[in-house]
């Protein structure tokens, strides 16, 4: 199949059709001869109705982080994302560390939103209880405090006090995937033209995958050639 791709690649017109049973078996395949030559080289390129269930989670990750601009965060959302292994080696947490943020989110009592601005801007009470904010400067002053002190209200705040030694890098990165998300949730409400969007969208992916295996990187590749294909159509058709 790979000598029948790369003879394909060279014939002319370049617009043709390979039909299979099962495509998702080669989508890899596809990938590999088409997706990994220089930008410069590239032959646009496209695989239809090839089925996502093999890298479900990685899709469904996809899925929910292009819907962030509707989205009010909520823990299971962010649990949800953490469970992909592509997510978490971006954030490098690993099996025992998303054990520890199950826990750690569920009893600090995170429930929805990034903080009490966010519920503002939805039309509620600015209350930051039971947001991510809320709950990660218990985690944060839980750490940090003394043990002995954990019992006590600080500046209005009651410290969560089961984080020990090195398991406050699986916080630190926990901090770093709720930014990063409320940062995208707001960046993803502006208009911009289709090329932008590829970019932007490109952008996306790299901030919150890191693909390994030959499934969730021919995924990656399938989303970045679909944005290349709509940036350029739009284009051609004069659509700004």
């Amino acid at each position: 199949l790979l000598r029948l791709l790369a003879t394909l690649a060279r014939l002319e017109p370049r617009q043709v059709i390979v039909m299979a049973p099962d495509i998702g078996r080669y989508a890899p395949l596809v990938a590999a001869v088409f997706g990994t030559v220089p930008a410069e080289q590239r032959i646009p390129w496209s695989i239809a109705d090839a089925r996502p269930a093999a890298a479900g989670p990685l899709a469904a990750a996809i899925d929910l982080l292009l819907r962030l601009p509707r989205s009010r965060l909520a823990a299971g959302e962010v649990l949800a994302l953490l469970q992909v292994p592509a997510v978490r080696r971006r954030f490098g947490v690993d099996e025992q560390g998303l054990e520890r943020l199950r826990t750690w989110i569920r009893e600090s009592g995170v429930r929805w939103g990034e903080s009490g601005a966010m519920r503002a801007e939805l039309g509620l009470p600015a209350d930051p209880a039971n947001t991510w904010e809320f709950g990660l400067e218990r985690l944060f002053l839980g750490y940090a405090m003394p043990a002995a002190a954990s019992r006590q209200l600080y500046g209005q705040v009651l410290p969560y006090a089961d984080v020990e030694g090195r398991e406050v890098e699986y916080l630190g990165a926990l901090q770093e995937l709720v930014d990063a998300l409320g940062r995208w949730r707001a960046d993803l409400r502006t208009a911009r033209s289709p090329a932008a969007w590829r970019a932007d969208l490109d952008h996306l992916l790299d901030s919150f995958f890191a693909a390994a295996g030959e499934e969730e990187l021919a995924l990656l590749e399938l989303v970045r050639g679909s944005l290349e294909q709509l940036a350029q159509r739009a284009g051609a058709a004069g659509f700004a």
